[in-house]
C-alpha cells in the first residue's frame, strides 16, 4: 500500500515537471518568435558575447597570449619597417635635390653686373669678386664685398645683390674723385688717405698727376691730392699737371705759361687770379709771361721772358 502511494507521487511530481518544461518551452518559443519579427529577415539579433563570459582552459589561454604577442610583435616589426622605408625616400630624394641645386650648371654664376664703379673697370671688380663660376648658393657678400675693397682700394664700399638661379650685382661707391698719379711711366690710383695703389683695367682718369721724383713714393701729400680732386672741377680741359714737393701742382698754360698752382684747398681762389691774368695779357701787343706763380693767393707773381716780373 504504502509502495503504492509513494508511486501515484513520484507520477504526480514527474507529471507538474513535465508540465512546467512545457511551459517553459512554450515560453521560449514564444520569446524566439518575437525575436525573429524583431530581427527580421535574418532572424533574431546576434548576442554579443563579452571576454569575461569566454572560459578558457589555462593551455588555451598561454596559446592565445602567445598569438597576441606574435601579432603585436608583428605590427612593430611592420610599423618599423614602413617608418624605414619612408625615411629612407626621404633622405634620398633630399639628397638628389641637393646635388641637383649644387651640381646643375643654371646655378653657377657666369655674367655679374658691376654699377657705380667709374675710377675702376668692371674686369678689374668682377676679378678681384672671385664670383666668376662659383655656385650662386656658396656667395657671401660680406666675404666678396671685402675681397673687392681690399684688392682695390679706390672702391670703398660694395654692395652685394644676388638671386636664383645665377644673377648677381655689384653696386660699387668709390671714394675721392677721379685723378691718377703717374710714377715712372706707371698709374696709381690714391685713396683718400694718399696711399698709391696700382691701376688695374683700362680705366680713364679725368686727371692725371705725374710726380716729376723718380722713385715711387711711400705716400702722396694730401694737400695736393685735395688740390687736384678740386681742379678736376675747376678747369676740367686740363688734363694733365706735374707735381714736384716744392713747386706742388704745375700746368703748361695752352698760350705757352708755366702756372704754378701750390696745393691746399684753396684753388677755387688761385683759378680765379688765374683768369684775371688771362685777362690782363689778353691784348695781341701785350707781352706774354713766361711763368705765372699762384702758390702764394695774396702775393702772386708773373715773370716776363726777358726776366722782368710783377703782381
Amino acid at each position: 500500500m504504502l509502495n503504492i502511494n509513494r508511486r501515484r507521487g513520484r507520477s504526480k511530481r514527474r507529471n507538474k515537471s513535465e508540465r512546467f518544461e512545457s511551459a517553459v518551452a512554450v515560453q521560449g518559443a514564444r520569446l524566439s518568435v518575437r525575436r525573429g519579427r524583431r530581427g527580421g529577415v535574418f532572424g533574431s539579433r546576434r548576442r554579443r558575447v563579452t571576454r569575461s563570459q569566454v572560459r578558457l582552459a589555462p593551455s588555451e589561454r598561454a596559446s592565445f597570449r602567445e598569438w597576441a604577442a606574435n601579432l603585436a610583435s608583428a605590427r612593430r616589426a611592420l610599423s618599423l619597417n614602413l617608418n624605414a622605408l619612408i625615411n629612407v625616400l626621404v633622405v634620398g630624394s633630399l639628397g638628389w635635390l641637393l646635388a641637383w641645386l649644387f651640381l646643375a650648371d643654371r646655378f653657377y654664376v657666369s655674367r655679374v653686373t658691376v654699377t657705380g664703379n667709374h675710377r675702376v673697370s668692371t674686369e678689374a671688380v668682377v676679378a678681384a669678386s672671385g664670383l666668376q663660376g662659383y655656385s650662386i648658393f656658396w656667395v657671401n657678400p660680406r666675404a666678396v664685398a671685402t675681397r673687392v675693397v681690399e684688392s682695390l682700394p679706390p672702391v670703398r664700399r660694395v654692395r652685394v645683390r644676388y638671386g636664383l638661379p645665377n644673377q648677381v650685382s655689384l653696386i660699387v661707391e668709390e671714394e675721392g674723385d677721379q685723378v691718377m698719379w703717374e710714377v715712372a711711366g706707371r698709374r696709381y690710383w690714391v685713396d683718400d688717405k694718399g696711399g698709391l695703389h696700382p691701376a688695374i683695367g683700362g680705366a680713364e682718369p679725368s686727371l692725371v698727376v705725374r710726380d716729376i721724383r723718380p722713385g715711387l713714393p711711400a705716400r702722396v701729400d694730401l694737400a695736393a691730392v685735395v688740390a687736384a680732386r678740386q681742379l678736376v672741377h675747376l678747369m676740367p680741359e686740363v688734363k694733365v699737371l706735374e707735381y714736384a714737393p716744392i713747386t706742388g701742382l704745375r700746368f703748361t698754360h695752352p698760350r705757352g705759361w708755366v702756372v704754378y698752382l701750390g696745393v691746399g684747398d684753396d684753388m677755387a681762389r688761385k683759378v680765379s687770379i688765374l683768369h684775371a691774368m688771362e685777362a690782363r695779357f689778353d691784348a695781341k701787343d701785350a707781352p706774354q709771361p713766361s711763368l705765372i706763380d699762384l702758390r702764394f693767393p695774396d702775393s702772386p707773381y708773373y715773370r716776363l721772358p726777358n726776366g722782368e716780373g710783377g703782381m
